[in-house]
């Protein structure tokens, strides 16, 4: 998924060079314009897209070896009123054509806004943009979905743009995920670009038949709760995982992601050491 600033005849060129499937819109020289290609060979098939008519965000329903996800790629606009307006309206999109029910969601872009100054600016004015992240806040709660760059690299200053002139850098693209898609990212990674103002952050999905073909994805089993066991051994003290994550992380959205993660991982760990206890038991009666 890229970022174009491409005209129609960048298209043309591309495609002939690129060799597999482009879905490309375009802006200007300077502004908007987004694609998303896929390398050739790729097994998949394309049932539905939408498409903005200036070049701001492109959406995908990609089935992939029989499982389908949802593909987004966006270019939000600078001014801040502007953004929280665009992505209201892209979250109206995505509910009025019923797309919030896919159970895997990528969503890359350049949001022009750094969601925690501490950490993804250095140089300018380092007060938050409340507005803005408070709308991204609301994006990720209404899609369960989780920036997982951040949530692998919890400290990390690392920067995707910079301003030579005035010695300005800020992390401003992201990739937000669905919360239950996290175990298949083994890396991220930030790729610096050759002479331009921007970097982009790689990801690496591990979408293999073992996953394809396995339990689908995790959903809290509530009976956990109703286990005596269970709600000992997280009352009983504060997990150590929370207190190490929140002593990293320094902002309540990163903070919520990286909770989630480990409730997640605490509960599958809880629950299988309950199956093996469960066979084990049988095999002695």
């Amino acid at each position: 998924m890229l970022e174009t600033h491409s005209k129609l005849e960048t298209e043309r060129q591309w495609k002939n060079e690129w060799g597999g499937e482009i879905i490309m819109l375009h802006g200007s020289t300077n502004s908007r314009g987004v694609a998303i290609l896929f390398n050739k060979g790729v097994d998949c098939i394309i049932p539905s897209k939408i498409l903005d008519p200036v070049g701001r965000y492109v959406i995908l329903k990609v089935e992939i070896k029989d499982k389908m996800y949802l593909l987004i790629n966006i270019y939000a606009p600078n001014k801040d009123t502007n953004i929280v307006k665009f992505l209201k309206d892209l979250g109206t999109t995505l509910q009025k054509e019923n797309l919030d029910d896919e159970e895997s969601i990528i969503l890359r872009g350049d949001f022009n806004c750094p969601l925690n100054p501490v950490l993804d600016k250095k140089g300018g004015i380092l007060l938050p943009r409340k507005s803005v992240v408070a709308t991204i806040d609301f994006l990720c709660d209404d899609f369960n979905l989780v920036d997982i760059w951040r949530v692998e690299n919890p400290s990390t200053k690392s920067y995707t743009w910079s301003q030579n002139s005035l010695m300005i850098l800020c992390h401003l693209d992201y990739w937000l995920i669905l919360n239950n898609l996290q175990d298949l990212v083994p890396t991220t990674d930030i790729i610096p670009a050759i002479k331009a103002d921007y970097a982009t952050i790689s990801i690496e999905f591990s979408i293999s038949e073992k996953h394809i073909k396995g339990p689908d994805h995790w959903k809290m089993n509530c009976s956990l709760l109703d286990d005596e066991d269970y709600i000992r051994d997280v009352t009983a003290k504060t997990p150590i995982w929370l207190t190490e994550g929140q002593n990293e992380l320094t902002d309540n959205r990163s903070i919520w992601d990286w909770t989630k993660y480990n409730i997640r991982a605490h509960a599958i760990q809880h629950s299988k050491r309950k199956v093996f206890e469960r066979n084990e038991s049988s095999k002695d009666s």
